[in-house]
């Protein structure tokens, strides 16, 4: 009989093992909020840095989905982790919908008010006409300049920067609703 109890015994405990073992190994969530922070306030990133970051936590979310247990089953008792499986889920999904997202939208905004500025400027520049030769001349080169400055690159990258994180957004809002 001792035996036996020891034995089941044995057994809930390496099932708590395990349990805390895939709780620890996503114990950093709770801390990662403030890497994406800091990620998101350096100006100097890519399209393809967003998407890394966000197929980053799209990951983890899915690995959460599937190795968290919602509940650690023992001889006699349930321990519940529901709570802690719909808070790091929770987490993936703030870092991707109001950190990432935002951060991608923020300069989306920010390029299409220099576009706009842009434009606005050539308005204004090109308005008086031109009265000689000399004045056309140099209204079209003003044109000129400021082709260069706005390329269809820049709002190509621009509209395939908001595509993205429309997109991200949306993927994000049907992973949180099935969750």
């Amino acid at each position: 009989m001792t035996n036996e109890i020891e034995s089941i015994i044995d057994s809930n405990l390496e099932t708590i093992a395990r349990a805390e073992d895939v709780l620890k190994k996503y114990a950093y969530l709770l801390t990662e909020g403030e890497v994406v922070d800091r990620f998101c306030r350096e100006n100097n990133h890519t399209r393809k840095d967003y998407e890394q970051m966000i197929d980053k936590y799209e990951k983890i979310y899915e690995q959460v989905m599937n190795e968290v247990p919602f509940f650690i089953r023992m001889s006699m008792i349930n321990i519940d982790c529901c709570a802690v499986k719909k808070k790091l889920l929770a987490i993936c999904c703030e870092i991707i919908k109001k950190k990432l997202v935002v951060s991608i939208s923020d300069i989306v905004g920010q390029n299409c008010q220099k576009i706009t500025k842009q434009i606005d400027l050539l308005r204004e520049y090109i308005k008086p006409r031109a009265d000689s030769v000399e004045k056309l001349v140099e209204l079209e080169a003003a044109i000129e300049r400021i082709k260069k400055r706005i390329t269809w690159h820049t709002l190509l990258r621009t509209l395939c920067l908001a595509h993205f994180a429309w997109h991200t957004l949306l993927s994000t809002l049907c992973l949180a609703h099935f969750a």
